[in-house]
């Protein structure tokens, strides 16, 4: 089951100012974290999940994540920039910097330059 563990939000946190902050998602074996940074890359906000099952990564972890995703309301607005890292037994996958989502906020049409 998943679980909410940490936030951690800083009064500065506006999310009619999405557009001007970065989004930092990091989905670990069993976990998924993100953390928002605001201008000078101050954190804003951080949040923690736990409980993400390890039994079938593809397509298990991918069905929760998505779940996540419906459910936090300040994952579905439109940030600047955003980053994301995937670590799984095997590999470690890191955008190498801030990538620019679509228009419509859609990370999947999102072509990686790397």
């Amino acid at each position: 089951m998943i679980k909410l563990e940490t936030t951690i939000a800083d009064e500065a946190f506006n999310p009619k100012r999405a557009h001007q902050y970065k989004l930092s998602i990091l989905v670990g074996i069993d976990s998924f974290s993100y953390l928002v940074l605001g201008i000078e890359d101050k954190s804003l906000l951080f949040k923690q999940f736990s409980g993400i099952s390890t039994t079938d990564f593809s397509k298990l972890q991918g069905e929760q994540i998505h779940d996540i995703f419906n459910a936090d309301r300040l994952l579905k607005l439109s940030y600047g920039e955003v980053k994301i890292a995937f670590s799984s037994r095997e590999q470690l996958f890191c955008s190498q910097s801030y990538v620019r989502p679509c228009s419509q906020g859609n990370l999947s049409k999102t072509r990686c330059p790397y």
